[in-house]
């Protein structure tokens, strides 16, 4: 019998995984065209799927699977999947990534990030399809472009639930928004919207929906990007990271689906200013500095203004931390996989906090505040062009 060495066998092995990887890709043009799924073609450690059954089965390169699959990754190990041959998605270590189509519109796809990162290229995606990753608490997406996001959510101490994601964009364009529900009807953007992070900037974000009341955490670690919120009569803010210093920022609003009335901001550290347009024909850009507060002095922004609270100000301390407490404890519970709604502690941390809301917001109280002026068009008083 003829005998074969180990690196006879290695060597076989090795050949066996690089045929079917070109087979994976060959069937790309095919799945695209199709919409029935996507292609492994590399993976480096061990890795696993999960498709419409109990147990999760180790997951093959140069296989292809189709849409509504789970995958998750091992520590140290990677994965490549393909959905043709320059648009591919690479899961980092300890992902857990599901790879669905929408159901009512088959051009979009959509990666479910449970826990993870994922790095995605895009260099020939379909005219008039769409991608897109959502996590548990946003949502972000982009065309022809790389980028990579993350979500965290300590879930080895349940207890913690930080939901961070971070976003950061190699070439091209990316969005990040808010994903909650609200009324059992998952809306979009209604709290958090950086609709445009381009190449440079690094977004690190922490976003809690409770009950009534959200509470979003955002540092922006390099570059400059500006952040829209659900306020009425608009509020924009622009935080801009200088070299090994980033800047950060708090806020609490009320979560619906309507502008709230207002927020309230603190800002840990850092360059941060609210964002205005002005202007009927020509317009131009505003920039008001906003001070960075103490954490017994938050400022406000309602009525299209930055208010000083004054005397006021330990009200607006107390709604920033019951807001922080109520959002937090929802996403601890959602995080052990119990339903909020039924949390008595949750409830009533709730009601307090859009008491504190409500005390704060009413135009009886915004009328004692004195409006922050301090404001510079883009280029002047010191403040730097993008």
């Amino acid at each position: 019998m003829m005998k074969i060495g180990k690196s006879r066998w290695l060597s076989l092995g090795a050949l066996a995984a690089v045929l079917g990887s070109l087979v994976a890709l060959l069937m790309l043009p095919a799945l695209e065209k199709d919409v029935e799924g996507f292609a492994v073609v590399k993976i480096n450690g061990k890795a696993a799927y999960f498709k419409d059954g109990k147990e999760y089965k180790p997951l093959r390169e140069g296989t292809a699977y189709p849409y509504g699959t789970l995958i998750k990754t091992g520590r140290g190990t990677t994965v490549d999947i393909a959905f043709s041959p320059e648009n591919v998605c690479r899961l980092m270590p300890r992902t857990r990534l599901a790879i669905v189509m929408d159901i009512k519109n088959p051009k979009l796809k959509r990666l479910k990030l449970e826990k993870g990162k994922v790095a995605i290229k895009l260099d020939n995606w379909p005219k008039g399809h769409q991608l897109r990753v959502e996590t548990p608490t946003a949502v972000c997406g982009a065309l022809g472009t790389r980028f990579s996001i993350s979500f965290e959510d300590d879930t080895d101490d349940s207890k913690k639930a930080t939901r961070e994601m971070t976003a950061s964009c190699e070439r091209g364009t990316i969005y990040a928004r808010s994903r909650f529900t609200i009324n059992s009807i998952t809306t979009e953007g209604k709290t958090f919207d950086a609709p445009k992070i381009g190449q440079g900037p690094a977004l690190a974000t922490k976003v809690h929906e409770g009950l009534q009341n959200a509470y979003t955490d955002e540092e922006v670690r390099r570059g400059a990007l500006r952040i829209q919120y659900g306020v009425k009569d608009g509020a924009a803010i622009e935080a801009r990271a200088e070299e090994k210093k980033p800047s950060r920022f708090v806020c609490a609003l009320a979560k619906a689906d309507e502008p709230a009335a207002g927020m309230v901001v603190s800002v840990k550290r850092g360059s941060v200013f609210e964002h205005r347009r002005s202007g009927f024909i020509f317009k131009s850009d505003r920039f008001t500095p906003i001070p960075e507060t103490t954490a017994e002095k938050p400022v406000l922004i309602a009525e299209g203004k930055i208010l000083d609270p004054g005397e006021k100000a330990p009200l607006a301390k107390a709604y920033l931390d019951t807001a922080r407490a109520e959002s937090e404890r929802y996403s601890q519970l959602v995080t052990a996989g119990e339903d909020p709604t039924q949390d008595e502690k949750l409830k009533k941390l709730s009601e307090q906090a859009t008491e504190l809301r409500n005390q704060l917001f009413s135009t009886r109280v915004l009328r004692m505040m004195r409006h922050i002026r301090s404001g510079a068009r883009r280029g002047t008083q010191g403040i730097p062009r993008r």
